[in-house]
């Protein structure tokens, strides 16, 4: 093999300390020596085995589950008499710990879910893209690693096959700027003080990499103070709106820079996506038509207004396609002029448009095909993006369950039918032969096996959940002290056969915190003073 030549440091390679499959995975693709990052075939060998040695953790967790039911040890050590008190559909959800799974982001959905109970429907859904091609830092960081120094004019004249050929000489390192992209973003934008979309209560992130192969980011946020949907009058929303989203084309001379993002990745292309399925139109429904306001959109139509509708804005595209160029000179009602309707006919189609609620955001006839976007944002993160205002609870809860987990959709579906299959086998042999299915079944492109293998976030949120079971104690999952499961057990007959779980420690709390809180400052004060190890920090 070329990455070892001499047949030696490899996993196995006899070290003064031991590091785990992770560590050595992080030196190998991270090294200064970029033979390892630059091989496609070394990473998904790598992603491979993490993943084998991640699904039998798993599955040596999942055997010390158990219902928590009256049980001595003598009955666990006795295998014979002792069966799993564990349902197919619990067992299933074990590999909700390994990244990537479906089970992973059901979690993630029902995690969103719990907020949305809390908090309320989120106020935006956004989406960002990566501009790879676009951000010339990505290709200077890469070339400087080979000893090449390149400038942004060099870089932008390059073709698209140069920076293909530069991207590829170490996808580790592009795959790793472009999630620190993503988080610079985050942190220094969205969440600062400057506060573009307004002050974030909560957002939940995930990243994807279907299709295009690189990194994209979907994202729900709640905006404090934000008006809701069906709660507040259409006037706040609207006002709301237009403080946050834009559709408009910036001057091309006062705004050159915002201009030119906007022309380059803000206009939306009718590709292959937007046919997907059974559609025989844009499935994003571009273009958009164009109107003076904000307007809002109820589902109140029935199927003939409907049809009306449809008729009319067809009339108002097709004259807006054949303008072409000059399009850019006509308002909203010059163009409703052309084909003899009045703009008061024109917004009555527009509110009995769809058979859902929706937003039409403000747009000139010029903007029917740019994406709604964020100035702030968008100048900042110079790449598509896409934001929307949320109309509903259904409608988030709809997409949770189907955007989502859209990829893992078909994994999810032979991984219960694995487990059907198996179901006459034991607990070990039945989660191997699901894990196996995981890991034969999907597609997986290079830079989400780079982001398995080192460890990068597949989901952000800046509020945690932690899932307390408060059901009876005999539908509760726990888990047996790892000794009894060897058949160690110093006493057959204890009934303390269970790890403690966060009920357990809660219910041993002491009456007075203030003498344990004093006592464990005293205890840590007295370990800074005397251990010269601790840093000064």
């Amino acid at each position: 093999m070329k990455q070892f030549s001499h047949g030696k440091f490899g996993y196995n390679h006899k070290r003064k300390i031991r590091i785990t499959r992770s560590q050595y995975s992080h030196a190998r693709l991270k090294c200064s020596d970029s033979r390892f990052a630059s091989d496609p075939q070394y990473i998904f060998a790598l992603l491979n085995w993490i993943e084998k040695e991640t699904i039998l953790s798993t599955i040596n967790i999942a055997e010390r589950k158990r219902k928590q039911v009256p049980m001595k040890a003598g009955q666990i050590i006795n295998r014979s008499s002792f069966k799993s008190l564990l349902s197919d559909k619990e067992l299933y959800a074990c590999f909700k710990t390994i990244r990537g799974t479906p089970q992973y982001f059901r979690e993630m959905t029902l995690d969103i879910l719990a907020k949305i109970r809390q908090y309320g429907p989120p106020t935006f859904f956004m989406t960002f893209s990566a501009a790879e091609f676009k951000w010339t830092d990505i290709i200077k960081i890469v070339a400087k690693q080979f000893g090449e120094n390149l400038d942004d004019e060099t870089i932008n004249n390059m073709s698209w096959s140069t920076k293909v050929k530069y991207l590829k000489l170490n996808p580790v390192t592009v795959a790793r700027q472009i999630d620190y992209w993503f988080n610079c973003l985050w942190k220094n934008v969205v969440m600062s003080g400057l506060h573009p979309i307004g002050q974030v209560l909560n957002y939940d992130d995930r990243r994807e990499y279907q299709d295009r192969g690189a990194q994209h980011m979907h994202v729900t946020v709640h905006i404090e103070g934000a008006p809701q949907f069906d709660e507040s009058s259409d006037e706040k929303i609207t006002a709301f709106i237009d403080r946050y989203i834009t559709c408009e084309i910036p001057n091309s001379i006062s705004h050159k820079s915002l201009h030119d993002t906007v022309i380059s990745v803000q206009k939306h292309n009718h590709t292959n996506s937007c046919l997907k399925g059974k559609q025989i139109s844009c499935r994003y429904n571009a273009p958009w038509p164009p109107t003076l306001n904000t307007l809002i959109i109820r589902s109140n139509s029935d199927k003939k207004t409907l049809n009306k509708s449809k008729k009319v804005l067809k009339k108002v595209f097709n004259e807006i396609s054949s303008l072409g160029i000059n399009v850019h000179g006509y308002t909203v009602n010059n163009v409703l002029e052309r084909i003899n309707i009045t703009y008061d006919e024109y917004k009555e189609c527009l509110l009995f448009m769809s058979k859902s609620s929706s937003i039409l955001y403000k747009r000139k006839p010029s903007e029917v095909l740019i994406v709604p976007y964020n100035t702030v944002l968008l100048n900042t993160w110079q790449g598509n993006m896409n934001i929307q205002f949320v109309t509903g609870i259904y409608g988030v809860i709809m997409y949770l369950t189907s955007y989502l987990c859209k990829p893992e959709r078909t994994i999810s579906e032979l991984m219960n039918a694995a487990s059907k299959e198996a179901t006459s086998l034991p607990i070990r042999e039945k989660l191997l032969k699901i894990g196996n299915v995981f890991q034969r079944s999907r597609e997986v492109s290079l830079h989400q096996a780079i982001a398995l293998t080192i460890s990068i976030p597949l989901r952000h949120s800046n509020i945690d959940v932690i899932f307390v079971p408060t059901g009876p104690k005999e539908m509760r999952t726990r888990i047996i002290k790892p000794g009894l499961i060897k058949g160690n057990a110093n006493d057959p007959e204890t009934t303390d056969i269970y790890c403690p779980n966060l009920l357990d420690k809660y219910s041993k709390r002491p009456d007075d915190l203030e003498d344990l809180c004093l006592a464990d400052f005293a205890s840590n004060y007295s370990e800074f003073v005397h251990n010269p190890k601790i840093d000064d920090e």
